[in-house]
């Protein structure tokens, strides 16, 4: 299960060490701060530079003087660190001639991380007191390339961000250790400058309290602060999950927001069947909406394992209940898991919790078990068949709609062949999904809501419902003849839109264009539409925000890049932005909506459409990850799946993230020619995977 793509993922950079006791090897985390903090600590000791707060140097240059911190010179300059220890003090003056005001300021503006425009004389002079200080990140910043009676804007360069990073190690050595934090069993040296900077709550406290050469601050009455700032200084954090969670905890309740990010990574990192119940309940009380996402696809990838778990097994009845019947997210996508679980979970305390039992199995929705399953499995118990019993032969039985499944794609070839592709288990497989033999094979095929809708190459259509016996039934057939030069189809409101090209007449062909919609209740088709703007065929239709879009086309001579847009409430096309390039034939556009935007796929291309702004864009990163091949694209939850037919290999994109990936697993059976439908490309539709519950289990 691939894990969100997020800020958390480059905020970390930890290793594992055993301390040198032989004895008792304890294992801890290091980890190491990375720009965003850097610049984030750089903020916060900005903002107290300008309070004028815990300043603790003074700066000079003739009648001018600007306080800062000891801290943030130290990291620039070696020279100034060496003299603070020398003096072991930090309440010291330095001549920073010949800096005008002006200049001072831009100095202090560049120590603390913001950005700065200077001119060639104000370069000079800082270059000076760069050398003056020896501060080689800024002599580097300032010595490239320049050119003369120009400005530059110069910010800390990543060496720069580096040596601030190592303020906290310079907070070790006794001489800058200014502050005791006292809870009544440890007293604590620290740096008053750097707990203002790592938290908001430690900062309000320390402003009630006079500076002092060594200010104590009694946190006794705050459980956990001390270890949340003993992390702080030492860098280092206990490798157990269930400290780091509680670390996590303190974090989160006195304001410390890089160490919250920290311990959230680590714990993404060390998720586990036997701790994301803990985890995932944490993530919901403290409302951390990354890690709860990514728990939860953890928790849906791995139930089968999680059931068997300590933490699962001794959840209450009530957690029980919310876990597997009233989560938003639906984890379970199986009856059978559902059954697995309660039983395991009933076998672990039968004595206390039979009378719970019952309740529990009435939310099973008993008629997605495959058959035979009671008699493999729960028959062996007999208070649990009891039950089952009861609950199927009494008023307990609730009548349950089926429980939301993935979705699931289809992908058609010639023939009866069908295969399905399922995302969260990256496999493939054979459906046996068509009641009859096609002979042609498919111009389109589209999913209705509850029924499949086919246009076969003989213009036979027909409709098919899932897991209905006997629903397989021929309709009328759309209204044109056999010579189609083209055939684009899309579903709006569970009726068929579609857009062909026609020609006719042998001597003079004459080429012509229907458009029509096709309503499956009443099984008629309704030819009495607007015409097109643009007489096109052959085109890609799509829906995306409750209007139908034909994009590309044959208009008899060339393949065109316009795009039309059709609205049936105004019963009206309108010109949308056209494609940035002529397509190369027919079949070889593929389009979906995903997040109310367009995304076509064509031979080694994706785009983007964007309804709001009517603007298309070049997908560069997905495109890129695509062989020379003609491409399918389907939407498969919040992402895309796009088929290469050359190879038959899928590509999964995340156009939320930008993140692109190769499936694991390729078609079984590769995609020869002769398997193919008539278009260059195979057709792919998106299906509720409950909706094919008989015919995948048949599989089984």
């Amino acid at each position: 299960m691939g894990r969100p793509a997020n800020s958390l993922r480059t905020t970390l950079n930890s290793r594992c060490y055993d301390t040198n006791d032989r004895k008792k090897r304890s294992s801890v985390l290091l980890y190491s701060l990375k720009e965003h903090h850097a610049k984030q600590l750089l903020r916060n000791f900005y903002t107290q530079q300008k309070a004028g707060k815990n300043t603790d140097v003074t700066l000079k240059t003739g009648d001018n003087v600007v306080k800062c911190h000891s801290l943030i010179l130290a990291a620039h300059s070696p020279r100034v660190k060496e003299k603070l220890l020398q003096l072991h003090t930090k309440q010291t003056d330095f001549n920073v001639d010949p800096l005008n005001l002006c200049c001072l300021q831009v100095f202090i503006d560049y120590l603390y991380g913001n950005q700065i425009e200077i001119d060639n004389q104000q370069r000079l002079i800082l270059l000076q007191i760069a050398q003056k200080f020896e501060m080689s990140c800024l002599i580097g910043d300032l010595c490239k390339s320049f050119e003369v009676d120009k400005s530059i804007k110069l910010c800390l360069s990543q060496n720069a961000l580096e040596n601030v990073t190592k303020l906290i190690e310079l907070c070790h050595l006794d001489e800058l250790q200014d502050c005791v934090l006292d809870d009544g069993k440890v007293q604590l040296q620290v740096n008053r400058t750097i707990l203002a900077a790592v938290s908001e709550f430690l900062t309000d406290i320390l402003d009630s309290i006079p500076c002092e050469s060594q200010t104590r601050v009694d946190i006794s009455k705050y459980p956990g602060l001390r270890e949340v700032v003993e992390v702080v200084f030492s860098r280092s954090i206990p490798a157990s999950v269930e400290k780091i969670m509680e670390l996590l905890t303190n974090a989160l309740e006195y304001k410390f927001p890089i160490i919250k990010d920290v311990c959230e990574q680590l714990i993404l990192d060390n998720v586990q069947p036997s701790n994301c119940l803990s985890i995932l309940n944490l993530a919901k009380s403290s409302e951390l909406r990354e890690l709860q996402q990514f728990v939860s696809h953890y928790l849906e990838a791995h139930i089968t394992e999680i059931i068997k778990e300590k933490e699962f097994l001794e959840l209450s009845k009530d957690d029980i209940m919310s876990l597997l019947f009233e989560n938003e997210s639906n984890l379970i996508d199986s009856e059978v898991t559902v059954i697995s679980a309660i039983t395991a979970w009933y076998k672990h305390d039968k004595h206390r919790r039979k009378v719970w039992l019952t309740d529990l199995l009435t939310q099973v929705q008993y008629q997605y078990l495959p058959q035979g399953f009671f008699k493999h499995t729960v028959m062996k118990d007999r208070h649990i068949f009891q039950c089952i019993s009861n609950v199927l032969s009494g008023e307990r039985l609730l009548n349950l709609s089926p429980r939301k499944y993935d979705d699931v794609v289809l992908l058609f070839r010639k023939r009866e062949m069908v295969d399905l592709y399922d995302l969260r288990r990256e496999t493939w497989s054979f459906v046996s999904l068509l009641p009859w033999k096609s002979h042609t094979g498919f111009l389109a095929v589209e999913w209705l809501g509850q029924s499949l809708w086919f246009c076969t190459m003989s213009a036979e259509t027909w409709m098919y419902t899932p897991g209905v016996k006997k629903s397989a039934c021929k309709v009328p057939s759309p209204p044109f003849g056999k010579r189609v030069i083209g055939l684009g189809t899309a579903v709006l409101d569970e009726k068929v839109y579609m857009v062909c090209g026609l020609c006719t007449g042998s001597l003079q062909p004459t080429f012509t264009i229907t458009f029509a919609c096709f309503d499956p209740l009443t099984k008629q088709w309704d030819t009495d539409l607007p015409p097109l703007l643009e007489i096109v065929g052959g085109g890609t239709l799509v829906t995306c925000n409750d209007q139908i879009f034909l994009i590309g086309g044959f208009d008899g001579q060339r393949f065109v890049q316009t795009m039309q847009r059709y609205d049936p409430q105004s019963r009206s096309w309108s010109v949308a932005a056209p494609l940035p390039y002529e397509p190369r034939g027919f079949g070889t556009l593929n389009a979906v909506c995903c997040h109310d935007n367009i995304y076509v796929a064509d031979h080694l291309k994706v785009l983007r459409y964007e309804a709001k702004t009517n603007e298309w864009t070049y997908l560069e990163s997905v495109s890129k990850s695509l062989r020379e091949s003609y491409s399918s694209i389907a939407r498969c939850g919040d992402r895309l799946l796009i088929f290469q037919e050359n190879n038959s290999s899928v590509v999964v994109y995340d156009p939320v993230t930008n993140e692109v990936k190769k499936a694991s697993a390729d078609l079984k059976v590769p995609l020869q020619a002769s398997t193919r439908v008539p278009n260059k490309v195979p057709i792919m539709i998106t299906v509720p995977k409950w909706k094919l519950y008989d015919e995948i289990h048949n599989l089984c």
